[in-house]
């Protein structure tokens, strides 16, 4: 709507519309990216969206599950500026106290900032998510 209105080739216009991608076949790996920053006509600069970022541990689509394992995040109110960091999942355990090999390794979150790293876990990571400016 408004600015984000897309041109219409038909009616050589601005439109709103809805846009869709469908998948063919369903990836091993999925790798999806939000774009925070939009241009703005009206200040003639990229402005960055501010509202909150709802993350799932899991996202299935069709008969496939995918399971979230890393985020890059940029931190700020500003696409001119701000700070980026990283969340992983890491694996730090693939068997068991007597050797077996577990089905699932047990895999714990890191947050990576510039020179440091430190451990966290899921909620902490949902609740920044949703409070900062992403």
């Amino acid at each position: 709507q408004g600015e984000d209105s897309y041109q219409c080739d038909k009616c050589d216009r601005l439109t709103n519309a809805t846009r869709t991608s469908h998948l063919v076949s369903l990836p091993n790996n999925l790798i999806l990216t939000l774009s925070r920053f939009r241009y703005s006509m009206a200040e003639m600069r990229m402005n960055k969206r501010m509202d909150p970022v709802v993350i799932a541990p899991t996202l299935t689509i069709a008969t496939t599950t995918y399971t979230l394992n890393a985020m890059i995040i940029h931190s700020g109110s500003s696409a001119n500026g701000g700070h980026y960091y990283a969340y992983s999942q890491l694996p730090i355990a693939t068997v068991d106290s007597q050797g077996e090999k577990l089905n699932t390794p047990v895999r714990h979150w890191y947050r990576f900032d510039d020179r440091s790293v430190r451990e966290t876990d899921f909620e902490s990571i949902r609740q920044s998510c949703q409070s900062e400016a992403l």
